[in-house]
């Protein structure tokens, strides 16, 4: 028998309470986010299957939704609540918005995300205006990649925008250079746009496909397609 353990973020288990879970044939893996479960196991945001005969749903802290008009449509999944929203973070009163884990369990960069669509949606009702929901495509968490990433606090960091800057969850590109020293061909280039803004580019014909950029990126800002 197995046992998988999945998490949005690395899990909190470590030393011998992790070791004796591996022993007993527990794997742990990370990060997943998790799109649906069916009768095969769990679907990731990926789209990968994660066989399982059985799918047990352990969330250590749930929202409290009582003080909820009936007007709220609240979603119930494995004993806990949820309430549905749309693409604007709207639920089903038009009068109420809900964001963060009261919504789905995420990161804390995801209910600001939320937050930012609620926000944008509520003045372009109050300015008569058709909202339309974000369009760029959105950085999979599958593509972090944790291991050239430094959370220590920067030394040359003087503000805490400074910081922002240098998240790897947001999808956005820190300026760290690491694509640009890592090509073997030199095709991966930084070019600055103005006075502050910058964008990093790839040369098709010096690119030889290696995917050392996308390995590397902590931000899962490189993607490789295929030919």
């Amino acid at each position: 028998q197995e046992v998988t353990l999945v998490d949005i973020q690395k899990p909190l288990a470590f030393g011998k309470e992790k070791k004796t879970a591996e022993a007993l044939g527990a794997k742990f893996k990370w990060p997943v986010s998790t799109k649906e479960v069916t009768a095969d196991g769990l679907i990731d945001a990926a789209d990968e299957l994660i066989p399982a005969q059985t799918v047990i749903v352990s969330i250590g802290d749930v929202p409290a939704l009582k003080f909820l008009p009936d007007t709220v449509e609240v979603l119930t999944v494995g004993g806990a609540g949820w309430i549905k929203t749309n693409a604007a973070c709207r639920t089903s009163d038009p009068k109420i918005y809900a964001v963060g884990d009261v919504e789905r369990p995420g990161l804390a960069t995801d209910a600001l995300g939320h937050g930012k669509n609620a926000a944008h949606a509520i003045v372009a009702e109050i300015k008569g205006e058709e909202w339309k929901p974000f369009t760029k495509q959105v950085v999979n968490i599958q593509n972090l990649t944790p291991a050239h990433y430094e959370p220590e606090t920067c030394p040359g960091a003087q503000t805490d925008m400074h910081e922002a800057d240098r998240c790897m969850s947001c999808g956005t590109c820190r300026d760290c250079h690491l694509c640009e020293t890592i090509c073997p061909t030199g095709a991966i280039t930084r070019e600055k746009i103005g006075e502050k803004d910058y964008k990093y580019v790839s040369d098709d014909e010096k690119c030889i496909a290696c995917g050392f950029c996308a390995n590397t990126c902590p931000c899962g800002v490189w993607l490789m397609r295929p030919f």
